[in-house]
């Protein structure tokens, strides 16, 4: 992700890479999705899937999808389209350490 917003923020110009910056973005959102239904499955069993799913779908891309339109927009209309990728990128590398701790208080070295 922080390459891929990294990409676009500075080559939007250019065909090839914005091309390489969505094959990246279908990778990455594959395995996020992968990853988010196999927790969900492991967390909510049998009947209750469909609830854990739906619940998934509000926290994962109801609430966020409508705060990081909103926000993006006025960031955007404040200091242009670029300055919101260039915030993603930022967002991006504070979540991969995030996840990197997450993975470390699993798996101590």
């Amino acid at each position: 992700m922080v390459l891929r917003m990294l990409m676009t923020a500075t080559w939007a110009d250019v065909l090839w890479v914005l091309l390489l910056a969505q094959t990246l973005h279908a990778i990455t959102f594959a395995t996020h999705h992968t990853a988010c239904i196999a927790l969900i499955s492991q967390h909510f069993s049998g009947r209750l899937r469909g609830r854990g799913q739906a619940l998934y779908t509000v926290i994962a891309y109801g609430f966020p999808g409508v705060l990081g339109a909103l926000l993006g927009g006025l960031v955007s209309e404040r200091w242009g389209l670029q300055s919101v990728f260039v915030l993603s990128v930022l967002t991006s590398v504070v979540a991969t350490m995030a996840a990197f701790k997450v993975w470390r208080l699993h798996e101590p070295v």
